[in-house]
């Protein structure tokens, strides 16, 4: 928050033991962001350095047998025109087109209900026999949030981050295990390693104790002795 209350405990924590700065987490949808913004105007204005923006949910990534598949409801074709993704079709329920070379007028009426039936096993019988290592070699990676992901496009939490001229710490995959692990009170990245969030997870802890280097706690316990 930015309200009084919060600028409160910011200054009663600085007058105490001080505050090292501020780790800012956002998605990349406007909402999200234009919340943030405050957020980095709140901390130039109490005297907080911000270590850095976090994308949350920055892509989602799974394996071919962890997705569920269903019948389009039109024959997909790549559709070039589409500046979000040159190489894929994408399907009128998420905002894109279909190249309908069906005659089936069942099919035509239920374009607009997104995915038909579904087939999951049948589509996975079949990667076994045509391309097992599909199954075993490869993921499956996705924006979470259809945006056109720029280097310097401000409308992107990296862009944001360039703006206000604080560092862009990366983003952390949207991971079904992380939620697991909350569920049942265990660690992440002891309990799946390889999980797909735990690498953005890694890479954010060590910038951020790149940038605050812990203290150790007898130190810390000789310093409270003398104030």
């Amino acid at each position: 928050g930015t309200s009084d209350e919060h600028m409160s405990i910011v200054n009663h924590l600085v007058r105490g033991r001080g505050v090292d700065g501020a780790v800012v987490v956002t998605t990349s949808e406007e909402v999200s962001m234009a919340d943030v913004r405050k957020e980095l105007n709140f901390c130039t204005k109490v005297g907080v350095r911000v270590i850095g923006v976090v994308e949350n949910m920055a892509s989602m990534t799974m394996g071919f047998g962890d997705v569920a598949f269903h019948r389009a409801p039109v024959r997909l074709t790549p559709m070039e025109a589409d500046p979000l993704s040159p190489t894929k079709a994408v399907s009128p329920a998420l905002g894109g087109t279909f190249s309908n070379d069906s005659t089936d007028d069942a099919a035509t009426d239920t374009a607009c209900d997104g995915a038909g039936e579904e087939c999951t096993q049948e589509v996975l019988d079949l990667i076994r026999t045509k391309c097992p290592q599909l199954l075993t070699d490869y993921l499956i990676t996705t924006d979470v949030f259809r945006l056109q992901k720029k280097n310097n496009d401000i409308n992107t939490p990296k862009g944001m981050a360039a703006k206000f001229n604080v560092p862009y710490l990366g983003g952390i995959s949207l991971d079904r295990n992380l939620l697991e692990c909350c569920e049942k009170g265990v660690p992440l990245v002891e309990t799946f390693p390889h999980s797909p969030a735990v690498a953005g997870l890694m890479r954010l802890v060590d910038q951020v104790l790149e940038q605050c280097p812990p203290v150790d706690d007898e130190e810390e316990i000789e310093e409270d002795m003398y104030m």
